[in-house]
């Protein structure tokens, strides 16, 4: 974008459409902006200045972490030119005897089984998904519970050692990373999806567990609010010291409350229909906008 600014400053009658992306702005609102970290504003120059340069459109992702919200504190004038897209989530179809063969490698059986999808770095806290399957099996006692960590990264040793420092080693399958058109089949054949993210949880895998219709359980941060209401679509909870047992005393209530399950399962669906995106549908939207500028 400033490369832009130069030439228009050279060639002031020169006709110039520009296009700013932003694949979403992580904590530079949540924590910079509102924490008035100036100095770690200062680190993040290049991105503020991208937000600030003026450009004919706009687009920011909407993963949870409040680019519109950034954009309105950096540059106020520049939210009428904002695009403010959800990815998308293409539909699929799924081979049953893959599945099959994937609840005999993860040894699940007729288990109530939940799946965290992430890579596996601290700012994912998986440790609490782990603390969370801990409370479920031995403060409560539902051993036929198990956890799959789908994903893989340099936490991973200490996630398995937490594991088996709270017990729970023989609860959770940590199956590393896989091929991204896989993804489904894990969420196909868990009961619930976690998702513990420290900025937003409004990433790809939430988005996808929505897709697979799954009951969610998730942390109410970012925009994550905007998708899943409490024991209405799902289950998101405020962040305090009780959050874990709260998670985990809703899992055994779920398990045993299949009116509750089905509920919850046919307000998904709705949620499903009326906010998710293909990716068509998504990149339509897009080339449209981009069009309407080039037309004028």
């Amino acid at each position: 974008m400033l490369a832009t600014q130069i030439v228009k400053l050279l060639h002031p009658r020169l006709r110039l459409i520009t296009v700013s992306r932003f694949y979403g702005v992580w904590d530079l609102y949540t924590e910079i902006i509102l924490g008035k970290r100036w100095l770690r504003l200062l680190f993040n120059f290049v991105v503020c200045a991208a937000l600030y340069l003026r450009s004919s459109l706009k687009i920011i992702t909407n993963d949870g972490t409040h680019g519109d919200k950034a954009l309105s504190h950096i540059r106020p004038s520049s939210m009428k030119s904002l695009c403010f897209y959800v990815n998308g989530v293409d539909e699929y179809s799924i081979d049953r005897s893959d599945l099959i063969g994937l609840k005999n490698s993860l040894n699940i059986g007729n288990m109530f089984s939940a799946v965290c999808i992430t890579r596996l770095v601290s700012s994912k806290r998986v440790d609490l998904c782990i603390k969370v399957t801990a409370a479920v099996v031995n403060k409560y006692g539902i051993l036929d519970f198990k956890l799959i960590v789908v994903g893989d990264g340099s936490e991973r040793e200490r996630f398995e050692k937490l594991a088996g420092d709270l017990s729970v080693a023989n609860h959770i399958v940590f199956v590393g990373a896989v091929d991204n058109q896989c993804v489904k089949n894990y969420l196909t054949v868990s009961d619930i999806f976690l998702s513990t993210y420290r900025i937003s949880n409004v990433g790809n895998p939430l988005l996808e567990a929505i897709r697979a219709n799954k009951i969610i359980f998730t942390v109410n941060n970012g925009d994550t609010s905007a998708w899943i209401m409490h024991r209405e679509n799902g289950f998101i909870y405020d962040e305090n010291d009780s959050m874990v047992d709260r998670m985990a005393h809703d899992i055994v209530d779920l398990i045993s409350n299949p009116s509750l399950r089905d509920r919850i399962k046919k307000n998904i669906r709705i949620t499903e229909r009326e906010k998710l995106w293909t990716w068509k549908e998504r990149m339509q939207a897009e080339f449209s906008d981009i069009n309407k500028l080039v037309e004028c």
